[in-house]
């Protein structure tokens, strides 16, 4: 999906929808991090770097998330999809971040109409023992 489609997506949800899109996204991130410390056990300054980076990606859609719930403007789509999308200085994680796109659309089934988006856990992801 190009980061175009993406902007759009996203300006077709409303603020819950968008605050659920935006959470989703910091879940699949969560996952990535837990691949860099895998991936990199051996690289303490790459392993650093590019867990900021993700730290830095949740900060930004939080404070988005935040803003939707309280209607105040914080990071608009097109800045958050490039931040998410632009990895020109963190090559490993821009796969990544493909997937975690497609992998948070997939999750998202349209309901009445198009853009009446409905979130749902991939398979065994949800707390242990559900």
């Amino acid at each position: 999906m190009d980061k175009s489609a993406i902007t759009a997506w996203l300006g077709t949800l409303s603020a819950t929808e968008k605050v659920r899109a935006l959470l989703g996204v910091m879940h699949e991130l969560t996952i990535v991090v837990r691949s860099v410390f895998h991936d990199y056990s051996d690289d303490c300054a790459t392993r650093s770097r590019l867990a900021y980076k993700i730290s830095e990606l949740n900060h930004m859609l939080t404070s988005a998330a935040l803003g939707a719930i309280e209607n105040k403007a914080t990071y608009s789509d097109d800045v958050l999809v490039e931040a998410l999308s632009d990895q020109s200085s963190y090559p490993s994680l821009h796969l990544t971040f493909h997937l975690s796109w497609r992998e948070l659309r997939s999750n998202f089934t349209t309901a009445q109409d198009e853009r009446a988006f409905v979130f749902r856990p991939a398979a065994g992801a949800g707390p242990p023992g559900s």
